[in-house]
């Protein structure tokens, strides 16, 4: 009678594990960012700062672009955000009112609205 208890206690567990790995799965509330910031021309700019501000950050996320002019921000809190990027030589470019929502698919800046051409100093 003990060993038909310990079973029937163990399966239970053991579906009470696997049951709560998919609600923790289904119930992920960040996202990220990515793109790549260009020129005017359309080139890729290696180098560049990109700064994430946002109404659920606390403070700010900075990172240089890649040698390929890309860049990845991850584990983003649903929110409104503003990028702005710099890089020698060029205007500091920004943009603002990016809103992220918590099961929405994470946006590609370089295929946006939100891309970031960057316009050499005069």
């Amino acid at each position: 009678m003990r060993f038909k208890t310990t079973i029937w206690l163990v399966a239970l567990l053991a579906t009470m594990a696997l049951l709560s790995g998919a609600f923790v799965y289904a119930q992920e509330t960040t996202g990220g960012l990515q793109g790549a910031v260009k020129d005017a021309t359309g080139a890729l700019v290696s180098g560049a700062h990109v700064v994430v501000t946002g109404t659920s950050l606390v403070g700010s996320k900075a990172q240089d672009t890649d040698s390929g002019g890309y860049y990845r921000f991850s584990n983003l809190p649903p929110g409104i955000y503003a990028i702005s990027v710099s890089a020698k030589g060029f205007k500091t470019t920004k943009r603002e009112g990016l809103t992220w929502k918590s099961g929405t698919s994470p946006r590609s800046i370089s295929r946006s609205r939100w891309a970031l051409p960057l316009k050499w100093l005069k």
